[in-house]
């Protein structure tokens, strides 16, 4: 089934998408978002076009694995977004994401500004394939 991944932002929220195999993510899309209600409007007409089957939100834990503020704040977009899609959410571990994203648009010779405009949708696509991963195990 077609899946998407979400890296929650303040300002971009990353999406992406992955094959219907379940065997390859790629970037989607970066949102310009201002707030949970914002993200929330401009992804439900994507999730109603694109018809995922799940949706995996990243799930900004701490380096030590407990949950911060981010952490509470991606539980409370996805119970938000439950309310307004008749889709699968779950949250899926995304520490070091957004670090292995410039990462990997650095060795590909992407500059700074061009990883500040991908960053986002690179590193949803860095947690759905993280997911996918795990699920094949």
């Amino acid at each position: 089934m077609r899946m998407f991944g979400i890296d929650l932002g303040e300002r971009r929220t990353g999406v992406a998408t992955c094959d219907e195999r379940e065997v390859l993510a790629s970037a989607f899309a970066v949102l310009q978002v201002k707030g949970l209600n914002d993200t929330i409007k401009q992804l439900v007409p994507m999730i109603e076009r694109e018809k995922p089957g799940k949706i995996v939100v990243g799930l900004p834990l701490c380096t030590d694995g407990t949950r911060g503020e981010k952490a509470t704040r991606a539980e409370a977009f996805c119970d938000m977004l439950r309310d307004k899609v008749d889709v699968e959410v779950v949250l899926w571990d995304e520490r070091y994401s957004t670090v292995e994203a410039y990462s990997l648009l650095h060795e590909v010779g992407r500059n700074e500004k061009d990883a500040r405009k991908n960053i986002d949708a690179v590193a949803a696509s860095l947690i759905l394939q993280s997911y996918l991963d795990a699920s094949k195990k």
